[in-house]
């Protein structure tokens, strides 16, 4: 615990040498200027992702099993879920997560097995 507060001590001490070498000075103040922008472009991004998570609960969120060939729509009415319950549009944060890690192309493929349909 304590001891690894001390190693992050040691490495910040690098920081010293920030005002000493001038191109290393002018990069992180190149940094901190863009950091508003990033936040503004994170933000957007957030926005437009909640904006197709709305779609997408609105337009998917009422799919079900019964849309299954071979498959009785009076069984399956509104009770099951076509996708996983950590996959897909049935609500609003599980929609908007499944666009986030679709968006990020991190572990996309695990979505994609997610919402297909079982054989």
């Amino acid at each position: 615990g304590s001891l690894r507060a001390l190693r992050l001590v040691r490495v910040l001490r690098v920081l010293r040498l920030v005002p000493r070498v001038k191109g290393l000075l002018h990069m992180v103040r190149a940094m901190q200027y863009s950091i508003p922008a990033i936040r503004n472009i994170v933000l957007m991004w957030v926005v437009v992702l909640m904006i197709f998570a709305i779609l997408g609960v609105n337009l998917c969120g009422k799919a079900t099993r019964a849309t299954q060939p071979g498959v009785d729509p009076d069984q399956w009415v509104g009770s099951e879920v076509l996708f996983s319950e950590h996959w897909g549009f049935h609500n609003f944060l599980v929609a908007f997560l499944t666009l986030f890690v679709m968006s990020t192309n991190d572990n996309w493929e695990l979505g994609l097995y997610g919402c297909t349909l079982d054989p």
